[in-house]
């Protein structure tokens, strides 16, 4: 994955594929572009948001 901004996080989201687009997980993760579009954030939140997103798409 690139940059872990809010821009980047929002477009792929966006792009992601179906399953991802019209399913729960996206409610899920949107939150998360708020976050990252603070300049301030955190790198441990980064990181942890990096985690529980590969826990939760092994195969995107």
């Amino acid at each position: 994955m690139g940059q872990w901004t809010g821009p980047y996080f929002r477009a792929s989201l966006c792009d992601g594929p179906p399953a991802v687009r019209s399913g729960q997980l996206i409610d899920v993760l949107a939150p998360a572009i708020e976050i990252l579009d603070q300049a301030d954030v955190d790198q441990d939140v980064v990181r942890c948001l990096r985690v529980l997103i590969a826990a939760i798409t092994p195969d995107l």
